[in-house]
């Protein structure tokens, strides 16, 4: 039994040493403060500007700290434990911890990696199944395409609206099921479509749409793409992030992998 309960303490101690120097390899704090931080070089200095105003805005209006981080390697730990490391290193949050983190992995021999850390104070508003859909709705399909601005823009836009209670988590389950609904509509009229122009062969299959001379086919895919899904605008606001306000993750949220 003691030798039983000494090695248990080992195992102990060692994990202990093993977390600690994983967690010595994490980020230090930003200096200045930045809420998008950006270590692989992966946004242009365009894109890093608007998410930066947009999210410092968010902070100012809110107190909710919304941050983005993009790195090389993940120190050893899996997706969820180096994200929520890295928000409690960091103190992402305030005083009601109300911080969410989104960290990114978009290079390396194995798969690419995501995952969204959601603040304690906000685990009610973001749970874990809705900031999974915004992984798999938002997120993972943008990024399969190279759009890597694009997917983590329209994340922030639906987690700053579930944050500030602009709706709630079932409401942006049904947009985004009813999303993926036209999206399929749309792309059986296009199938539709090409066996009709294959079926009949009849030269261009263009037609005049209200007067116009759009082709078709253009026409369908204007008609699927709709809006982003951006709740509030907040591009054109927000001065320099003051610097994360010390708060804490119970380990809410999820990620997913491409």
């Amino acid at each position: 039994m003691l030798r039983k309960l000494n090695l248990l303490l080992l195992f102990l101690c060692l994990s202990q040493i093993v977390f600690a120097q994983a967690e010595n390899a994490l980020p230090e704090k930003p200096n200045p403060p930045r809420l998008v931080n950006d270590y692989v070089s992966l946004l242009s200095p365009q894109e890093l500007t608007q998410l930066e105003r947009k999210l410092v805005a968010f902070d100012d209006s809110t107190g909710t700290e919304v941050s983005i981080v993009i790195v090389s390697d993940l120190a050893g730990m899996d997706k969820a434990a180096y994200t929520i490391a890295l928000g409690k290193k960091w103190g992402i949050g305030g005083e009601k911890n109300n911080g969410v983190l989104i960290m990114l992995q978009p290079v390396g021999d194995k798969k690419k990696k995501s995952f969204i850390a959601v603040g304690k104070g906000l685990e009610g508003v973001i749970p874990d199944i809705t900031a999974k859909r915004i992984e798999s709705e938002e997120m993972i399909p943008a990024f399969k395409k190279g759009q890597y601005f694009q997917g983590l823009n329209a994340a922030t836009d639906i987690i700053m609206g579930l944050a500030n209670k602009d709706f709630a988590a079932a409401d942006y389950e049904k947009k985004s099921k009813a999303k993926g609904l036209s999206s399929g509509i749309v792309i059986a009229i296009m199938i539709v479509f090409f066996i009709i122009v294959s079926f009949f062969k009849r030269g261009s299959a263009s037609h005049s749409i209200g007067g116009s001379n759009i082709p078709f086919l253009a026409a369908l895919m204007m008609m699927g793409s709709g809006n982003s899904g951006r709740y509030n605008d907040f591009n054109s606001g927000g001065g320099d992030f003051g610097g994360f306000g010390g708060g804490d993750f119970g380990g809410g949220g999820a990620g997913g992998e491409w």
